[in-house]
C-alpha cells in the first residue's frame, strides 16, 4: 500500500478521535472548575465564620453587643471575598449565639449557611455552603 493511499484512509481519523475525546475533556474541565469554585466558596465561608467569632469573643460586652459585632464582621469578610451576603433574604443566613449555660465559662457560636449557585451548572453540586465555629469568650 502506498503512502498516499494510507493518508487518504486516515484522513478522517483525527476528527473522529477529537469528537470522541471532546466530551470527556469537557467533563473533566467542568468538574475542575465547578468544584474549584465550590471549595473556594466553602473556604471563604469558613474564613468569615472564623474571623467573625474571633472578633465577637474579644468585644467587651459593656461597650457593644458581641453577637451583633460577630455577625457584622462575618458579613464584611464575605464581602471582602466578593460573596454577597445581604442581611435580608434567605439566600444567606448568619447567626451568632452566646451560650452562658456553664457556670465556669461562656462561649459564642457563629453559623453561616448560604445557598450555592453553580458556576457552570453542568455537573451536580451541593446546594448549600455552610460553616460553624465556637470559641470561649474572653474574660474582660
Amino acid at each position: 500500500m502506498t503512502t498516499s493511499l494510507r493518508r487518504k484512509l486516515r484522513r478522517g481519523a483525527s476528527a473522529i478521535e477529537f469528537a470522541l475525546t471532546l466530551p470527556v475533556m469537557i467533563t473533566i474541565f467542568s468538574v475542575i472548575v465547578e468544584y474549584g469554585w465550590y471549595f473556594f466558596q466553602q473556604s471563604a465561608t469558613l474564613g468569615a465564620v472564623r474571623d467573625g467569632v474571633r472578633y465577637g469573643v474579644t468585644i467587651d460586652p459593656s461597650s457593644g453587643d458581641p453577637d451583633v459585632e460577630a455577625i457584622s464582621r462575618s458579613r464584611t469578610v464575605l464581602e471582602g471575598y466578593g460573596i454577597s451576603c445581604p442581611s435580608e433574604g434567605t439566600a444567606c443566613a448568619v447567626s451568632a449565639v452566646i451560650d452562658s449555660s456553664s457556670s465556669t465559662w461562656d462561649s459564642m457560636t457563629v453559623v453561616i449557611t448560604r445557598e450555592y449557585t453553580p458556576l457552570l451548572g453542568l455537573i451536580p453540586t451541593p446546594s448549600t455552603v455552610g460553616a460553624q465555629m465556637t470559641m470561649l469568650l474572653e474574660v474582660q
